[in-house]
């Protein structure tokens, strides 16, 4: 009896975990308001190195682009690369992201 009990709180706690990753995510995500940046000409700055051509999103690069689309998770960016000269799109977690500035 003591092991199924252990056993449920173990399930409960990991339930708790994955909500409380949800909240976060969201909380982000408001504190960004990505929907007011759709389409607009903008830099981003991401906070995660495993991230596929990481240095351009560093606060130093200001690779512009542009985010064409979003949902709870991801955001679609899509920019001009230089040293490939041409435009990559690529998904973005909201979670990498650090900080969003539009070119004025």
């Amino acid at each position: 009896m003591e092991i199924f009990i252990g056993i449920v709180i173990v399930i409960m706690l990991i339930d708790i975990e994955e909500k409380l990753k949800k909240l976060q995510v969201k909380e982000k995500q408001n504190h960004l308001n990505i929907g007011n940046y759709l389409n607009k000409q903008v830099y981003i700055v991401l906070d995660n190195e495993n991230v596929t051509d990481y240095y351009l999103f560093s606060s130093v690069t200001e690779t512009m682009g542009k985010i064409i689309d979003y949902d709870d998770t991801w955001f679609i960016f899509s920019y001009y690369n230089k040293n490939k000269r041409k435009n990559i799109t690529q998904y973005l977690r909201i979670s990498d992201l650090k900080s969003i500035n539009v070119i004025r």
